[in-house]
């Protein structure tokens, strides 16, 4: 809760804060105490990452010191590894990118077998692309290909898939996106996984759609993503029929088509801001406009929320969908 404008509640929030200050240091102390008896590392590995969660990354990176110094076992001293390089990856204001590295790059050279090197190669491979200034895209390249290669059966090469398509798009421009997209629906073809479909067919869509121009198959991959319902959100599924519905409407001029999602759209996401639009687009195409009976209700209030941000523990960026 904010208060303001007055002394008494700002009085409180600070011993408020205070108290939670106190709490977690406590906390903190005890969970070091844990690990120096050698008592449930497992946990002191979760608790490490809910501290860089909560931005609390120099507790964090004592923890997992100490984690480091009170094992021999591979898991846990892989999990702590990524998970110090995770914290110099996104540590603020004092991020070290050459640190995560050697902390990624630890993993693979000490436990390259274990369950965790995957995801460790992953992280690796991102890091020149997250350059602000002068990102790298062609030196992910290789070492996202490196995932798929020596961990093909691993979720962490599906995400280095997709992040290799967009990587050779930024890369090599309209070359690098019809390059990508072939390398990608060969994969797909080759390691089928539910899991990641919908994300596939999203970052197919894309590219088909820009810089590739090839809308006929941008709907197609675009229609598979609004079918597929796992890991979608609403707010991805409303931009997803709009944007078929809109391509089929000026580019493919598919009234059939346009039609059939301007009026989907309109049943199943009534309250949304796109709405009038969508309206329009059926008034142009002289196409009655469904009327809907629940109100809205859900859609209001989902629509309420933020939108869902990301792929799954290595992360597409949002700007990877349509």
């Amino acid at each position: 809760m904010r208060f303001s404008h007055t002394s008494l509640a700002g009085t409180l929030t600070g011993r408020f804060v205070a108290f939670l200050m106190f709490a977690t240091g406590l906390g903190f102390a005890q969970g070091q105490d844990a690990v120096a008896r050698g008592e449930n590392l497992q946990a002191e590995v979760d608790a490490a990452w809910r501290s860089m969660q909560m931005g609390r990354w120099v507790d964090a990176g004592e923890m997992l010191a100490a984690i480091k110094l009170a094992t021999g076992d591979a898991d846990l001293l892989s999990q702590a590894h990524l998970a110090e390089g995770n914290l110099w990856q996104f540590r603020r204001p004092s991020a070290d990118m050459a640190r995560a590295a050697a902390s990624y790059e630890w993993v693979l050279k000490n436990h390259p077998d274990n369950k965790h090197a995957p995801w460790a190669l992953l992280a690796l491979a991102r890091l020149p692309g997250l350059d602000v200034l002068s990102p790298k895209p062609d030196e992910s390249i290789p070492l996202y290909r490196r995932v798929a290669a020596e961990y093909p059966d691993s979720d962490a090469a599906q995400e280095a898939m997709l992040h290799l398509t967009l990587a050779l798009w930024k890369a090599g421009g309209v070359d690098g996106a019809r390059e990508g997209v072939a390398e990608l629906e060969r994969w797909r073809a080759a390691h089928p996984n539910p899991d990641y479909a919908l994300h596939a067919a999203l970052v197919l869509g894309k590219l088909y759609r820009y810089p590739l121009g090839e809308c006929g198959r941008a709907v197609t991959h675009l229609r598979a993503a609004l079918d597929t319902q796992k890991g979608s959100s609403f707010a991805q599924r409303a931009q997803t029929c709009w944007t078929i519905a809109s391509l089929a409407e000026h580019d493919l001029k598919d009234r059939e088509i346009a039609i059939e999602y301007y009026t989907r759209f309109i049943r199943e996401f009534p309250n949304h801001r796109t709405t009038f639009m969508v309206k329009q687009g059926l008034a142009r195409l002289g196409a009655p406009v469904p009327e809907t009976n629940d109100g809205g209700l859900l859609n209001r209030t989902i629509d309420a929320q933020p939108p869902a941000s990301g792929l799954t523990a290595g992360g597409v960026p949002e700007n990877s969908t349509p």
